[in-house]
Formats: structure tokens, sequence, C-alpha cells
């Protein structure tokens, strides 16, 4: 599984209200890199973000959302791991910020995004363990660094 996210220098991935920046150059390589991907996002990003989403399946994480249509609805980040599977494609999970705490241990690579603006947090990016994690490639853009982690080891 990989984990795809956007954060800001100090960690931040949200701010109570989305995503706490306008990027547009970040957000169009987000979309690139999960087109026609299998995606696991909880349901608050599926709201805020699941009309631009590229993905081929969208697998929403909720435990109260009966039915999305064009989605598939799971109640456990392992139920959707397994659908994702079932899939046969890719999977990536994109959110959001209880997610990724349950994802990270679970991943093989983190594709992520640092913005270079300082916000207030609401929520914030787990921290990666450097013996755990190695960056595999850097890619320094005028407004934010793109790093492509793998899992050590």
């Amino acid at each position: 599984m990989i984990l795809v996210a956007a954060t800001s220098s100090d960690g931040v991935l949200d701010h109570g209200r989305g995503c706490p920046w306008q990027v547009p150059e970040e957000y169009a390589g987000f979309l690139e890199q999960i087109r026609g991907e299998t995606v696991i996002l909880g349901r608050h990003s599926f709201e805020a973000y699941g009309r631009d989403l590229t993905s081929r399946f969208a697998i929403v994480l909720s435990r109260t959302a009966r039915s999305i249509p064009g989605v598939q609805i799971a109640r456990s980040l392992d139920q959707a791991i397994r659908f994702g599977e079932m899939l046969g494609h890719r999977v990536y999970t994109v959110g959001s910020a209880s997610v990724y705490p349950c994802a990270l241990p679970l991943a093989d690579r983190l594709l992520l995004s640092t913005v270079r603006e300082p916000r207030v947090a609401c929520a914030r990016f787990p921290r990666i363990d450097a013996a755990r994690w190695r960056v595999r490639r850097e890619a320094d853009r005028r407004r934010f660094v793109v790093r492509v982690y793998e899992r050590a080891g």
C-alpha cells in the first residue's frame, strides 16, 4: 500500500476546514499519481475531494454511511484493504488525518509533498521514523518538495 499526503513545512495536514493551502501544481501531481488506481480515503476527505478524484475505484472508510454512489464503503481499514486487493490494482491511501496513523504501519511506500508554508494545526501527519523509512527520490519544486519513501530493510 502507498500513502499519499501533502503537509505544510511543519507537518500540518488540515486546519479544520480542509487543505490549508492552494498549490495547484501539487494537487495536479496528486491527481496524476492516483489516475486509474484504487484509493482508500476517509469520508470527510471524500466529501472534500471526491468529485476531483482521478482514481478508477474509491473505497471510503465510514462507520455511518450506508452507501455513496460510485464508491465502495468499508467499515475498517482492514476491510478497505481487502476490497482494494480484490480489485487487483495498486492501493493508495490518501487520507484523512485519522486514517494515516493506522495505515502507516501497513504501507510499503510514502509519497509526501511538503508545502513550504507553515500552518496552524488541526491535524498532523504521523512522524516518520528514520529507522524504518528511507528517502528514495526527492523532487524540489518552487513551492513544495515531493519525497518518495520506501520501507527500510
